[in-house]
């Protein structure tokens, strides 16, 4: 959305979120082009847009990182492993366990709590949080991954401030 409103008031001439730029358009003498600026925001649009793609399509995301919030909908979308999921979310031991790491959890209490899931009872779950955590390779890109997901959560409810 930012980069619409920048991308719209470059277009008008409006430099007030720019004001190095409006500095320096005050003593350039052609002071009117911004068509390359523009073009590098759209630019840094399309990127954005076609790194976040495939990642807002995923639901696994959601059940990864909180599958006690799952609706009966995302799982249907999961059948694999619906049973499972079904027998975590009902669970109360499991629940409580989950609901005692912070609000907002790392991604290492998180890699932990799917690690102390029972294989005998949950072995597909655990299957599919493997395959999930070794996606990022490293638990630093775990951590990006998180971070992201906050943002993106925090965006909805509050401004993110840089």
């Amino acid at each position: 959305m930012k980069l619409k409103l920048f991308t719209s008031q470059l277009k008008s001439g409006d430099l007030s979120q720019f004001p190095h730029l409006k500095e320096q358009n005050e003593c350039a003498e052609d002071n009117s082009n911004f068509t390359k600026y523009i073009e590098k925001i759209r630019l840094l649009q399309e990127s954005f847009e076609i790194r976040f793609r495939d990642f807002s399509k995923e639901d696994c995301i959601v059940a990864f990182i909180n599958s006690f919030s799952l609706s009966e909908q995302k799982i249907i979308k999961m059948p694999n492993i619906q049973t499972e999921l079904i027998d975590l979310k009902t669970n109360l031991l499991l629940n409580m366990k989950f609901n005692e790491l912070s609000s907002v959890p790392n991604a290492s209490d998180v890699i932990n709590f799917w690690r102390s899931l029972p294989c005998e009872h949950f072995p597909e779950l655990r299957k599919f949080s493997q395959r999930y955590i070794c996606r990022f390779g490293t638990t630093y890109r775990c951590e990006q991954a998180f971070s992201a997901m906050k943002m993106i959560k925090s965006n909805g409810d509050e401004v993110a401030i840089n």
